[in-house]
């Protein structure tokens, strides 16, 4: 799905992101509305699955009723802040083809504004304050009694990604409150919190390699 998503936005900044030049004709803005209207549905989804993954790795990583509580909470969370952004973004502008051909309905009438930030701020909101939590995690761990120096290192490494990613999504919230709303640096944004956390949920398979480096080196 990330994969998809990326190469969306890099087929949509053939075209730009520059909806005011008026030197563009209306068929270029047009591709590029539905590119970036793809993407945008594919966001969720990808930010959700990967906090699950996550949680999922943790569940099998330890097993008490609170702990496992805790994680299907943050499971349920996750689902219901995809569930939102994606009903949100399909209906904003109802029929749903709208995006893809804006001259087959002409007289689509687009949801308010400030309800559709809103639910934007909702998911946002849920995002950052899962990502902080999935970056807190891997405090319980460390220096653990069977812990390994190479498995220290992964879980530092976590928890620098996990801030890493709950920075670039409130900085990505930031600029939905901006006036011009910047399509390029949204997006940025948004790359950028999903990399890191895909990267973070590679890293606890990564723990047999920092254990081998070290050893070769005798550390």
């Amino acid at each position: 799905l990330a994969i998809t998503q990326w190469s969306l936005l890099v087929a949509a900044s053939h075209y730009g992101f520059d909806h005011d030049n008026g030197s563009h004709p209306e068929q270029h803005h047009l591709v590029l509305r539905r590119l970036i209207f793809a993407s945008s549905l594919l966001y969720p989804l990808v930010t959700s699955f990967v906090k699950i993954s996550i949680a999922c790795m943790l569940l099998r990583h330890k097993s008490t009723r609170s702990w496992d509580v805790f994680l299907w909470i943050l499971i349920v969370l996750q689902i219901a802040a995809c569930t939102v952004g994606l009903v949100f973004r399909a209906m904003h502008c109802p029929p749903l083809a709208f995006p893809m051909n804006l001259e087959r309905n002409p007289n689509t009438t687009c949801r308010r504004a400030d309800a559709f930030l809103v639910s934007i701020y909702v998911e946002a909101g849920i995002g950052s304050a899962t990502n902080l939590m999935f970056a807190a995690i891997p405090f319980t761990f460390l220096n653990g009694v069977h812990g390994s120096v190479g498995g220290n290192i992964g879980l530092s490494l976590m928890i620098l990604l996990g801030v890493f990613a709950t920075a670039a999504s409130i900085r990505r919230t930031t600029l939905l409150n901006s006036n011009h709303r910047p399509i390029a640096a949204l997006l940025f944004w948004s790359i950028l919190e999903e990399q890191a956390g895909i990267a973070a949920s590679c890293i606890p398979s990564l723990a047999p390699l920092f254990d081998h480096t070290l050893n070769r080196f005798s550390l």
